[in-house]
């Protein structure tokens, strides 16, 4: 996506950045510190700062993450417009307006069609919406997607494999359920979750 952005980071900061993100679903600390470290190394990082504000959301540091995103605020006038969208949907989030976020998302999608990061966040936010259609179309095309193979062993794709599987449950697509939960515990074979979902599509088929 550095085409896209205002500013190309310095590259120790981004070495921090990528650190930052390979921790960011399973140790939150640590990934706190490498984000930090990067944009205190390069400021003018989105990146790195659009992270780290949903990392202290996530560890329950909204202030803090509002702070950081009222930074990238203040700069909005030299951003480019996909970075512009992204500050938006963060604000979004940060405010739990679910359905600005998901209309945002929809408009990045528009610009970065095959980043399958994106449709998963739109699985999440659709998921939130009580829109199980929505999540299942989602989820099919991160899987479809040519860059998912880097993404699926993330910690992280693993929600989005039980929100695909729950969809699938409300539909009524339990085969489909039984299929996503099997597919998704062969990459994460002790996920709590996924086994429920695996349990709960074996009941409903008998």
């Amino acid at each position: 996506h550095f085409q896209l952005m205002s500013h190309t980071p310095k590259f120790e900061a981004y070495q921090e950045f990528v650190a930052g993100s390979e921790l960011f679903a399973v140790n939150l600390i640590a990934s706190i510190q490498h984000l930090e470290r990067a944009v205190e190394l390069d400021p003018h990082f989105t990146s790195a700062q659009f992270r780290l504000a949903m990392a202290y959301t996530n560890g329950g540091r909204r202030a803090e993450a509002a702070e950081v995103l009222n930074r990238v605020e203040e700069r909005r006038p030299v951003l480019t417009e996909f970075e512009r969208l992204w500050l938006d949907y963060f604000l979004a989030v940060l405010e739990y307006r679910q359905r600005d976020s998901l209309a945002l998302l929809r408009r990045i999608e528009n610009i970065v069609p095959d980043d399958p990061i994106v449709q998963h966040l739109i699985g999440a936010r659709a998921f939130a919406l009580n829109r199980p259609g929505e999540v299942v179309a989602a989820i099919s095309a991160m899987i479809e997607n040519r860059g998912f193979n880097f993404f699926a062993q993330n910690p992280i794709a693993a929600r989005g494999f039980l929100r695909f599987a729950i969809s699938h449950h409300i539909l009524g697509n339990h085969e489909e359920e039984l299929r996503t939960a099997r597919a998704a515990l062969v990459v994460f074979p002790t996920h709590h979750d996924l086994l429920v979902a695996e349990a709960r599509a074996l009941t409903v088929l008998g």
